[in-house]
């Protein structure tokens, strides 16, 4: 199993949050403290503070909080992994793991994973328009706009074009 090394994350957690959040989010200056509306949740009054003395933030409003890695785990929806790997090739720091490397195989393994699930996805998508599903999600209040930034699809007993469908893909 592959583990990121120690230094390596204190290098990542000991990067100046101010300035790494900074590039994601607009923060002002309060006293010690840097405030923002909050990039986690829909606010309007900023509640979102950073402090540069602990390296780290907390939202007073949806109660998340953490160090640089944490933020990016939350805001980008990345694995710890991810993060760590993420900020190292941003800023520069040497990403160094210990253990066994995943071989070739496995990893075309899960791209290979990810490709029929995102085929699937749009399988699911394209089938909404036309659909019971599609009528309910308007009448409920959802858009259009909505229903394309969240992937909405529809399924009920579509899993048999579904495979034909990945099969014709290839997979």
């Amino acid at each position: 199993m592959t583990t990121i090394t120690q230094e390596t994350i204190r290098s990542v957690s000991s990067l100046p949050i101010v300035d790494v959040l900074s590039r994601s989010i607009s923060i002002k200056r309060y006293g010690s403290v840097y405030k923002a509306c909050c990039p986690l949740h829909n606010e309007k009054t900023p509640s979102f503070v950073v402090n540069p003395n602990t390296n780290t933030f907390k939202c007073f409003g949806c109660g998340k909080g953490g160090d640089i890695i944490t933020f990016y785990m939350q805001h980008d929806n990345l694995t710890f992994f991810q993060a760590v790997k993420y900020l190292c090739e941003e800023y520069k720091v040497k990403f160094e793991t210990t253990g066994e490397q995943q071989d070739d195989t496995v990893q075309k393994e899960v791209d290979t994973l990810y490709k029929i699930n995102r085929a699937a996805c749009d399988f699911f998508k394209s089938k909404m328009p036309d659909s019971k599903s599609y009528k309910n999600a308007i009448e409920r209040g959802y858009t259009d706009e909505t229903i394309s930034q969240w992937e909405i699809g529809h399924t009920s007993s579509l899993y048999t074009q579904l495979y034909k469908n990945l099969s014709e893909l290839g997979f």
